[in-house]
Protein backbone atom coordinates (compact mmCIF):
# COMPACT_ATOMS: atom_id res chain seq x y z
CA UNK A 1 0.00 0.00 0.00
CA UNK A 2 2.86 2.35 0.79
CA UNK A 3 4.44 1.59 -2.60
CA UNK A 4 1.22 2.49 -4.39
CA UNK A 5 1.06 5.78 -2.50
CA UNK A 6 4.69 6.57 -3.42
CA UNK A 7 4.08 5.76 -7.10
CA UNK A 8 0.95 7.93 -7.19
CA UNK A 9 2.78 10.75 -5.41
CA UNK A 10 5.64 10.62 -7.93
CA UNK A 11 3.16 10.63 -10.84
CA UNK A 12 1.30 13.58 -9.32
CA UNK A 13 4.55 15.51 -8.82
CA UNK A 14 5.63 14.81 -12.41
CA UNK A 15 2.26 15.97 -13.68
CA UNK A 16 2.35 19.11 -11.53
CA UNK A 17 5.90 20.03 -12.57
CA UNK A 18 5.21 19.35 -16.24
CA UNK A 19 1.91 21.23 -16.39
CA UNK A 20 3.01 24.22 -14.30
CA UNK A 21 6.65 24.70 -15.36
CA UNK A 22 7.71 22.75 -18.42
CA UNK A 23 4.60 22.90 -20.59
CA UNK A 24 4.20 26.71 -20.41
CA UNK A 25 7.90 27.11 -21.20
CA UNK A 26 7.64 24.83 -24.26
CA UNK A 27 4.43 26.55 -25.40
CA UNK A 28 6.08 29.95 -25.12
CA UNK A 29 8.97 28.76 -27.26
CA UNK A 30 6.56 27.45 -29.90
CA UNK A 31 4.59 30.69 -29.71
CA UNK A 32 7.72 32.79 -30.32
CA UNK A 33 8.68 30.57 -33.27
CA UNK A 34 5.20 31.13 -34.71
CA UNK A 35 5.58 34.89 -34.29
CA UNK A 36 8.91 34.65 -36.10
CA UNK A 37 7.35 32.59 -38.89
CA UNK A 38 4.48 35.04 -39.26
CA UNK A 39 6.98 37.92 -39.40
CA UNK A 40 8.87 36.05 -42.14
CA UNK A 41 5.62 35.72 -44.06
CA UNK A 42 4.84 39.44 -43.71
CA UNK A 43 8.38 40.43 -44.71
CA UNK A 44 8.12 38.14 -47.73
CA UNK A 45 4.88 39.87 -48.72
CA UNK A 46 6.50 43.32 -48.36
CA UNK A 47 9.46 42.32 -50.52
CA UNK A 48 7.31 40.60 -53.17
CA UNK A 49 4.30 42.89 -52.94
CA UNK A 50 3.18 42.50 -56.55
CA UNK A 51 4.29 38.92 -57.13
CA UNK A 52 2.74 37.29 -54.06
CA UNK A 53 -0.94 36.44 -54.32
CA UNK A 54 -3.04 38.30 -51.70
CA UNK A 55 -5.36 35.35 -51.18
CA UNK A 56 -2.48 32.98 -50.38
CA UNK A 57 -0.86 35.54 -48.10
CA UNK A 58 -4.11 36.21 -46.22
CA UNK A 59 -4.72 32.48 -45.85
CA UNK A 60 -1.26 31.83 -44.40
CA UNK A 61 -1.43 34.90 -42.19
CA UNK A 62 -4.79 33.78 -40.77
CA UNK A 63 -3.43 30.26 -40.34
CA UNK A 64 -0.45 31.55 -38.34
CA UNK A 65 -2.59 33.89 -36.24
CA UNK A 66 -5.19 31.21 -35.46
CA UNK A 67 -2.46 28.75 -34.55
CA UNK A 68 -0.95 31.30 -32.16
CA UNK A 69 -4.34 31.97 -30.58
CA UNK A 70 -5.33 28.30 -30.27
CA UNK A 71 -1.91 27.03 -29.20
CA UNK A 72 -2.94 26.06 -25.63
CA UNK A 73 -6.02 24.18 -26.85
CA UNK A 74 -4.26 21.69 -29.13
CA UNK A 75 -4.68 18.28 -27.50
CA UNK A 76 -5.82 14.81 -28.48
CA UNK A 77 -9.41 15.28 -27.37
CA UNK A 78 -9.81 18.39 -29.54
CA UNK A 79 -8.08 16.59 -32.39
CA UNK A 80 -10.67 13.81 -32.05
CA UNK A 81 -13.54 16.31 -32.12
CA UNK A 82 -12.00 18.08 -35.11
CA UNK A 83 -11.87 14.77 -36.98
CA UNK A 84 -15.60 14.33 -36.30
CA UNK A 85 -16.35 17.61 -38.12
CA UNK A 86 -15.34 16.13 -41.49
CA UNK A 87 -18.96 16.17 -42.62
CA UNK A 88 -19.05 19.98 -42.58
CA UNK A 89 -18.94 20.95 -46.27
CA UNK A 90 -17.89 24.56 -45.62
CA UNK A 91 -14.93 23.45 -43.55
CA UNK A 92 -13.91 20.82 -46.09
CA UNK A 93 -13.98 23.42 -48.88
CA UNK A 94 -11.83 25.75 -46.79
CA UNK A 95 -9.28 23.03 -46.05
CA UNK A 96 -9.08 21.91 -49.68
CA UNK A 97 -8.79 25.53 -50.81
CA UNK A 98 -5.94 26.03 -48.35
CA UNK A 99 -4.04 22.98 -49.56
CA UNK A 100 -4.59 23.82 -53.24
CA UNK A 101 -3.42 27.42 -52.82
CA UNK A 102 -0.26 26.30 -51.05
CA UNK A 103 0.40 23.44 -53.47
CA UNK A 104 -0.08 25.67 -56.51
CA UNK A 105 2.02 28.52 -55.13
CA UNK A 106 5.03 29.38 -57.24
CA UNK A 107 7.01 30.45 -54.17
CA UNK A 108 8.83 27.78 -52.21
CA UNK A 109 9.11 30.20 -49.29
CA UNK A 110 5.33 30.13 -48.80
CA UNK A 111 5.31 26.33 -48.83
CA UNK A 112 8.12 26.34 -46.27
CA UNK A 113 6.20 28.78 -44.04
CA UNK A 114 3.09 26.59 -44.24
CA UNK A 115 5.13 23.56 -43.16
CA UNK A 116 6.65 25.51 -40.26
CA UNK A 117 3.20 26.54 -39.00
CA UNK A 118 1.92 22.97 -39.28
CA UNK A 119 5.02 21.64 -37.51
CA UNK A 120 4.45 24.13 -34.68
CA UNK A 121 0.83 22.99 -34.33
CA UNK A 122 1.95 19.35 -34.08
CA UNK A 123 4.62 20.27 -31.52
CA UNK A 124 2.02 22.04 -29.42
CA UNK A 125 -0.21 18.96 -29.61
CA UNK A 126 2.64 16.88 -28.20
CA UNK A 127 3.52 19.48 -25.55
CA UNK A 128 -0.07 19.91 -24.41
CA UNK A 129 -0.50 16.15 -24.10
CA UNK A 130 2.91 15.56 -22.52
CA UNK A 131 1.62 15.58 -18.95
CA UNK A 132 0.00 12.23 -19.62
CA UNK A 133 3.16 10.65 -21.04
CA UNK A 134 3.62 8.33 -18.06
CA UNK A 135 0.18 6.89 -18.76
CA UNK A 136 0.36 6.89 -22.56
CA UNK A 137 3.80 5.30 -23.02
CA UNK A 138 3.09 1.98 -21.24
CA UNK A 139 -0.04 1.55 -23.37
CA UNK A 140 1.15 2.90 -26.73
CA UNK A 141 4.63 1.33 -26.93
CA UNK A 142 3.39 -2.30 -26.81
CA UNK A 143 0.64 -1.48 -29.31
CA UNK A 144 3.17 0.10 -31.70
CA UNK A 145 5.51 -2.87 -31.30
CA UNK A 146 2.63 -5.25 -32.00
CA UNK A 147 1.63 -3.28 -35.11
CA UNK A 148 5.26 -3.24 -36.26
CA UNK A 149 5.58 -7.01 -35.73
CA UNK A 150 2.36 -7.69 -37.62
CA UNK A 151 3.46 -5.41 -40.46
CA UNK A 152 6.85 -7.08 -40.60
CA UNK A 153 5.31 -10.56 -40.70
CA UNK A 154 2.72 -9.65 -43.33
CA UNK A 155 5.35 -7.83 -45.38
CA UNK A 156 7.65 -10.86 -45.24
CA UNK A 157 4.77 -13.14 -46.22
CA UNK A 158 3.77 -10.87 -49.10
CA UNK A 159 7.37 -10.76 -50.37
CA UNK A 160 7.58 -14.54 -50.19
CA UNK A 161 4.22 -14.87 -51.91
CA UNK A 162 5.21 -12.44 -54.69
CA UNK A 163 8.47 -14.35 -55.28
CA UNK A 164 6.62 -17.66 -55.43
CA UNK A 165 3.97 -16.26 -57.76
CA UNK A 166 6.64 -14.60 -59.92
CA UNK A 167 8.61 -17.84 -60.07
CA UNK A 168 5.54 -19.88 -60.97
CA UNK A 169 4.63 -17.39 -63.74
CA UNK A 170 8.14 -17.64 -65.13
CA UNK A 171 7.97 -21.43 -65.02
CA UNK A 172 4.56 -21.45 -66.71
CA UNK A 173 5.53 -19.06 -69.47
CA UNK A 174 8.95 -20.56 -70.07
CA UNK A 175 7.54 -24.03 -70.39
CA UNK A 176 8.70 -27.15 -68.70
CA UNK A 177 11.32 -28.03 -71.31
CA UNK A 178 12.95 -24.58 -71.28
CA UNK A 179 13.16 -24.64 -67.51
CA UNK A 180 14.57 -28.16 -67.55
CA UNK A 181 17.14 -27.27 -70.23
CA UNK A 182 18.23 -24.09 -68.41
CA UNK A 183 19.65 -26.14 -65.54
CA UNK A 184 22.60 -28.44 -65.88
CA UNK A 185 21.73 -31.78 -64.43
CA UNK A 186 24.63 -34.17 -64.12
Amino acid sequence: MANLFIILFICAMFHFIYESILSPMFRMEIRYKLFETRDKLRNFKLININACDDETFDLLDDYASKTINLLPTYNFSNLYYASKVRSDEKLLKEVSKHSELIKNSKFDELKKIDKEITRAAVKSLVVNSGGWIYIIVPIVVPVILLIFAIALITDSLSILKSKLVDGSYKMSYAGATDAYNSYEFQ
